[in-house]
């Protein structure tokens, strides 16, 4: 049997993307490096025997990740939002004291983190305790994604805060069809398709404290087609089998290639012993999957490489 222990390399335009498929197979393909979510905000440190305490932290995920909010020490008094992060209550006056250590995380089911521990005192009305009645606006920041490709998830979350911790709802206008908005933490999500080839222009995305708002845009999104991409082979061919014994009869190659490393549907003939490199074309965005062998003129065929993933 014919033996190929040359090394393959894949390409895309002039960026390397891979190396050898026998050490891609060994250490395991590389993942799109994950970005962690981001997590701020000043929880309001007092607050005073029957009022309300809001305290709605400011998180954001570059990857558009979903995330998720985690409490230690919560107060026995106050409530929590594992969805928005918020944590609200209204203290009696049984609840006087102070509560310390509490942390507030935020996770995208791959990383964490955290605001630093921060502590809150009830006071009894009698001890001069109080919050000021004038309201504070909240606010809205944050850089829109301004194109995506057909076929690709948008996803986009806002970065808000409001002084006085009040519970924070969102609004949108001129959102595409294809968008939808959570009213609670103001994330944008959709996937256009071949129809939403335009520019979206005039989105505004709105915070409201129930009282006062602060909106963020206009911006605009453009929906661009799927282009086909193109991956570079280059490979050593082999010169000898399996048993030692000189490989002088090389015929080509074959290259498998799939969407999923369990289904390389489409195999590539490469014809010529003198031939070591074959541009893949008409790849579309997204994980693709290789293999290569080489068989000779007899129609001996070598076992197939170490598995090499692409992400496009």
């Amino acid at each position: 049997m014919l033996k190929f222990a040359g090394s393959v390399l894949l390409a895309v335009s002039a960026v390397s993307i891979s190396g050898a498929l026998q050490a891609a197979e060994a250490s395991g393909a590389a993942a799109t490096a994950n970005t962690p979510p981001s997590i701020a905000g000043a929880p309001p440190r007092r607050v005073t025997a029957g009022s309300r305490y809001s305290f709605l932290p400011r998180a954001s995920d570059a990857d558009g990740d979903r995330l998720r909010f985690a409490i230690v020490n919560k107060p026995a008094w106050a409530r929590f939002s594992a969805g928005t992060g918020r944590l609200y209550g209204t203290p009696r006056e049984r609840h006087a004291g102070n509560y310390n250590n509490i942390r507030i995380s935020v996770s995208d089911g791959t990383r964490t983190r955290a605001l630093a521990p921060f502590s809150v005192r009830v006071v009894s009305p009698s001890d001069g305790g109080g919050t000021s009645t004038a309201n504070r606006p909240p606010r809205i920041t944050g850089a829109p994604p301004t194109a995506v490709v057909v076929g690709e998830r948008l996803g986009f979350v806002p970065t808000s805060s409001d002084p006085d911790g009040d519970r924070l709802t969102f609004s949108a206008t001129n959102l595409a069809p294809w968008m939808s908005l959570d009213p609670a933490s103001g994330r944008v999500t959709g996937t256009p398709g071949p129809g939403d080839v335009r520019r979206w222009s005039n989105i505004r995305i709105t915070v409201s404290d129930g009282t006062a708002t602060d909106t963020l845009g206009p911006f605009g999104v453009e929906v661009t087609q799927v282009g086909a991409i193109s991956v570079t082979v280059s490979w050593t061919p082999p010169t000898e089998r399996e048993d030692g014994t000189v490989l002088s009869n090389l015929a080509g190659h074959k290259i498998y290639v799939g969407r999923s490393r369990d289904a390389l549907d489409r195999v590539i003939r490469v014809s010529g012993a003198g031939i070591s490199r074959y541009v893949v074309d008409d790849l579309s965005p997204g994980t693709w999957f290789f293999r290569m062998s080489a068989f000779d003129s007899d129609g001996a065929e070598s076992k197939r490489t170490g598995l090499v993933r692409a992400d496009l």
